[in-house]
């Protein structure tokens, strides 16, 4: 499910900012600085719809965060999360 969420996100036109193998998914908006990967975090988190952080990559760069833990996860759930993160982004 990780590597479907980054595909999808790169599609969307996100840019991944890390790469594992890990389905924890490090991605940020080209361009924007921190108090936007912020506010556009929160604006997920607010809707209810899935939960998201940001981290601080290198000590030095903030980006989002999206970690798949659930076992149960489908690809359903993932177009739903790149749905809400999408709808985050134009909102704020």
């Amino acid at each position: 499910m990780g590597d479907l969420l980054r595909k999808r996100l790169v599609e969307e036109g996100w840019e991944m900012a890390s790469h594992t193998p890990l389905p924890v998914v490090c991605f940020r908006e080209r361009g924007a600085d921190a108090a936007r990967h912020q506010s556009i975090a929160m604006a997920v988190v607010g809707s209810g719809e899935a939960w998201i952080s940001t981290t601080l990559l290198a000590g030095a760069e903030t980006v989002l965060r999206a970690c798949i833990t659930n076992f149960l996860t489908e690809a359903g759930d993932v177009e739903a999360l790149v749905a809400s993160v999408g709808k985050a982004r134009s909102a704020v």
